[in-house]
């Protein structure tokens, strides 16, 4: 049990006695006009920077505030931000050393991350570089039947959007998007392709519309491993002939960001060169990204100390049953293994938005906006999952908390048998992890003497680098302590890769991804790695399957081997592509470890206390306030006074802001301030206990005591906990009955496109069998069950049939099977719904089922979004009433019946009806137009088809219309089907719609009829 041979100290630019002296009288003025402070304002808030330019004398209240807010985090809060803090790599010693005393900030200057993202798209588009660059296809690029699926980027000024985009495939760009060969250059993918028979100067076109439309990208585009962006394209432009001015410009560039000149005076510079000089287009953020290392000291750590502080920790370890983050891969484990159960499969195809099992990596089509706000699905509607939903661990706190308050004590102070007492996880623990806190100590030579606590705000795996990779980048020494230790971590496991996961989320995000190379292979995902093409696994290289006991296999179909993906950066993930949370996700699969203190339901109590354990603090006391708790009746500070003693406030506190923290000294006024604006702003505010006193300080510089973190990576011994094995996956298999009765019954798993052409294909076949007597009828149903796409149901004439019938379907299913769009065909027993109908009834509704599935096959693939599929159902249900004799008055009754039954049925928004009158007032003039016969021809010949149905479905069910309790039940089962044959899973939305149309256009009709008749 050792710690890794380092450690890092980050402290802020302000000492913590410079801020307390502030907050007791100190010249706020004084900090106005120094240059360092005002620097580090401009690199995080320029507007907040041109506020106090036009306010010298901090006249403005709110500017001031804000001013002193920054001011109290540059002093308080450690956490690396711009110029606001500075971090230095430490060793373990035999005694420690946090003197800063000789302490020099050095600050490294780069471009934002949003700059780079435009320069990089601006490089990407001028032609004339394209033919000198090499190229290799866009890394999210996977092949799936007759398609090409990849994402593209929709470019915003200071943003961009992933898109997913699709393609067919054709001989020639299987031939270019061939991962077999090396990374190409412009010319050699022009000579490949003459060399199959094309022409030239079609080749050249075709080429250039592919990298237009991001299917080919080059080296030019973003990286966010290895050398950092700017350096790297210097070095690419200047070999290319004819780019002088450019190369000069973006040399110029680096050299103003290695200029020891102000930042002001850095940033325009930088502005000018970008717009006048290259012509880049650039939105309102900060043009320059700062980070500041501290230099000129050498600090250390008492080693025996910090090896006695990871035995204490490591007994906290049971805690980790607060945040269960593993729910969406457990999700997809038990999805996967129902549909695959041991098959390896691509993991593109797992995930893929059509095919893909249902799981909560999903994301929202961008087109059904409103059926997103609606959905009552929870899948539609996932969020994360909070911790301490664990029944058992919820008694464990409140028991915890109770007896806490039947005692005299301020904390809450946990004993070995307590945390004994906690639930246990079987997942195994990470060989390596890392703690982030800070010392309270009176100074180093205490710790030394062992008296000291440690606050841990967090203890995390499964590596113990992945809070240290951004800052690797700049802190060249720390990039080399990072590879050398990852490097030895892996080394003896041949069999398995690890590979750092390369993407860019968003253009922000770039300011903390970039890392240095610290794998051997890297999995680039729209994301650019400076890797050689060898060493890169594409995400269509990745085949996946999942064991008997739960463990999902990652492999390299190319490498053979095993492959673990790796985040080693400090990145919040869990809004990003599906693919790129799984990938993140599954780096935590096999060992996981979150510790940080979460009182769960507990959470929102007026008052809990400090929760410590031997010499570790695991969380402070905190305090809830509510706007009733405010008197008006007196001043601000006379509130403030007044819960000091109710409360028992400490002098020094912290206000929560999000994840953030601001010092607040309860007897200022200057901050008590702070906290009455907050609290009438938010109406809800918690503070927090602030430790770190002076007197608890124990890094210290020639502006006194400062505030500090520490990161302490560390390393412990495999299996800590023996017998740790994942919980085997309890998946009910179905028993399949083999159909010889008169009904022969398929179901098919896979992508809605591919069920929508398979249905025409079918359709055709049956209709011949029809025709040829071997068939009486056949219908079909869409997404039934979670995971199953399609149903098909034949009824057959004679059993005789059954075998022609059965492999006329069998080949056409089968060219679906080869190229996976269809996954899964399996032949069931057919179960009638014989729920409240006679058998006379199901009969007639079957026929009706086959009426609706003949026209949806029929008009399916001619509409053209929601808007011609709600039009379509209106119309059918309006003509459906009309043929049956329903009047206008009987009509709307009806519509608001189904209605008002579809809104009680689902637990719907607040803001439903607000949303479905938009949705009528955007398609009002079409529906219109359908009912006044002005409609598009596309309408006018399904308006033929519907008719006929209409008619038909009339004779079959007109035996039934003297029961209309009996006529109503089949009636509704019909519509109900004809809506699921259009829209599958989304029925209730878009028959909500629907019916919620109809009504309002007759109650418009009705209305326009008053006036009407009132004016005659």
């Amino acid at each position: 049990m050792n710690p890794i041979d380092f450690f890092y100290l980050r402290t802020p630019l302000l000492s913590l006695e410079q801020i307390m002296d502030l907050l007791n009288g100190g010249n706020l003025m004084a900090y106005r006009n120094d240059r360092q402070i005002m620097e580090a304002i401009f690199l995080a808030s320029p507007s907040l920077y041109n506020q106090l330019g036009d306010d010298r004398f901090l006249a403005n209240s709110a500017v001031k505030n804000a001013f002193l807010s920054y001011l109290i985090r540059m002093g308080s809060r450690p956490t690396p931000f711009g110029l606001f803090a500075g971090c230095s790599i430490g060793k373990f010693a035999e005694k420690s050393s946090l003197n800063l005393q000789d302490k020099c900030l050095k600050t490294n200057y780069s471009l934002d991350a949003r700059v780079l993202w435009q320069l990089s798209q601006y490089l990407v588009g001028i032609q004339s570089l394209w033919s000198f660059l090499t190229y290799q296809p866009n890394t999210s690029l996977y092949k799936l039947g007759e398609l090409n699926y990849y994402i593209d980027i929709l470019k915003g000024k200071e943003d961009f959007e992933y898109h997913q985009t699709e393609i067919k495939r054709t001989r020639v760009l299987d031939i270019l998007f061939s991962r077999s060969g090396k990374v190409k250059t412009y010319a050699e993918l022009v000579e490949m392709l003459v060399e199959e028979g094309y022409e030239k100067e079609k080749v050249c076109l075709l080429l250039e519309q592919l990298i237009s439309d991001q299917l080919l990208v080059s080296e030019l585009s973003i990286n966010t491993t290895g050398t950092d962006y700017l350096t790297r394209i210097i070095q690419l432009v200047k070999e290319i002939p004819g780019q002088y001015p450019l190369c000069k410009s973006l040399e110029k560039l680096q050299n103003v960001l290695n200029e020891e000149i102000p930042v002001q005076a850095k940033h325009d510079s930088i502005q000018s060169i970008l717009q006048e000089r290259i012509g880049l287009p650039l939105g309102s953020y900060p043009l320059i990204k700062a980070d500041a290392l501290i230099s000129d000291v050498s600090i250390q750590l008492h080693k025996g100390r910090i090896i006695a502080l990871q035995k204490t920790l490591e007994k906290l370890f049971n805690l980790r049953v607060q945040h269960n983050d593993s729910c969406r891969l457990e999700q997809f484990k038990k999805a996967f293994y129902q549909r695959y159960q041991e098959q390896e499969v691509p993991l593109m195809t797992a995930l893929n938005e059509e095919t893909g099992i249902d799981c909560a990596y999903y994301q929202p089509q961008v087109d059904d906006h409103i059926i997103d706000r609606l959905n009552p699905n929870p899948r539609a509607r996932n969020k994360e999952s909070s911790a301490n939903e664990n029944e058992l661990l919820n008694q464990w706190l409140l028991r915890k908390y109770l007896n806490w308050l039947d005692s005299d004590e301020t904390v809450l102070n946990l004993s070995d048998n307590d945390l004994n007492d906690l639930p246990q996880t079987k997942k195994p623990l990470p060989s390596s992890y890392y703690a982030l806190g800070y010392f309270l100590a009176t100074s180093t030579k205490a710790i030394d003497n062992g008296q000291f606590t440690f606050r841990a705000k967090y203890i995390a795996g499964p590596s113990a680098f992945n809070l240290l990779g951004r800052f690797g980048s700049v802190d060249t020494k720390l990039g080399q302590k990072l590879k050398k230790n990852i490097s030895l971590f892996r080394k003896g496991e041949d069999e398995v890769i690890y590979a750092e996961i390369v993407h860019i989320p968003n253009a922000i995000s770039g300011n903390v991804l970039h890392r240095p190379v610290l794998s051997d292979y890297e999995i680039p995902y729209l994301g650019y790695s400076t890797l050689p093409h060898n060493n890169q696994i594409t995400v269509d290289d990745l085949l996946i399957s999942i064991t008997q006991d739960g463990n999902i296999i990652l492999r390299s179909k190319r490498l053979g081997k095993r492959v673990i993906p790796c985040l080693t950066t400090a990145h919040n993930y869990h809004s990003g592509l599906p693919i790129y949370r799984f990938l993140c996700d599954l780096e935590h699969e096999d060992t996981s470890l979150k510790i940080s203190w979460n009182w769960g339901p507990l959470r929102d109590a007026r008052h809990l206390p400090r929760v410590q354990y031997r010499n570790v603090i695991m969380c402070e006391a905190q305090w809830k306030l509510t706007l009733n708790d405010y008197n008006t009746g007196i001043s601000n500070m006379a509130n403030i006074v007044h819960w000091r003693g109710q409360w028992k406030w400490p002098k020094y506190m912290a206000l929560a802001e999000g994840d953030q923290e601001l010092l607040i000294d309860i007897d200022s006024e200057l901050t008590g301030e702070i906290v009455i604006s907050a609290l009438k702003k938010q109406k809800i505010i918690y503070l927090f206990e602030w430790l770190r006193n002076l007197d608890s300080c124990c890094v210290e510089s020639r502006q006194g005591k400062e505030s500090h973190e520490v990161i302490i990576p560390f390393r412990q011994k495999k299996n800590i906990i023996k017998q740790l094995v994942n919980d085997k996956i309890n998946i009910k298999h179905r028993q399949v009955f083999i159909p010889g009765s008169e009904w022969l019954f398929i179901k098919l798993s896979g992508s809605r496109k591919a069920a929508s052409s398979l249905l025409k294909r079918v359709g055709e076949i049956l209709d011949v069998s029809f025709y040829n007597k071997q068939i009486s009828h056949w219908f079909f149903k869409r997404e039934i069950t979670a995971g199953v796409e399609l149903e098909i149901y034949i009824h057959l004439n004679t059993q005789k049939s059954l075998n022609e019938v059965l492999d006329r379907c069998q080949k056409e299913i089968n060219a679906f099977v080869k190229t996976g769009e269809i996954h899964t065909v399996q032949l069931d027993s057919y179960k009638r719904e014989t729920d409240n109908c006679s058998m006379g009834d199901i009969n007639t509704i079957e026929k009706c089922y086959w009426l609706n599935s003949k026209l949806t096959i029929s008009i399916h693939n001619n509409h053209n979004g929601i808007d011609d599929v709600i039009c379509l159902i209106m119309y059918t249900v309006e003509n459906y009433l009309t043929i049956m004799g329903f009047s206008d008055e009987n009509k709307q009754r009806y519509y608001l019946k189904r209605f008002e039954s579809l809104i009680e049925s689902k637990d719907l928004p607040s803001e439903t009806g607000s949303l479905l009158a938009r949705e009528y007032r955007k398609r009002e003039l079409a529906i219109n137009k359908l009912f006044r016969e002005e409609e598009k021809v596309f309408y006018k010949e399904q308006k033929k088809l519907i008719d006929k149905r209409n008619e038909q479905i009339k004779k079959i069910t007109m035996p039934l219309i003297n029961n209309q309790e009996e006529f109503t039940e089949v009636e509704t089962k019909i519509h109900a089907h004809y809506i699921n044959c259009f829209t599958g899973k989304d029925k209730m939305l878009f028959e909500l719609m629907a019916y919620h149309h109809l009504l309002k256009r007759h109650k418009r009709i009705h209305f326009k009829s008053l006036k009407v008749n009132a004016f005659q």
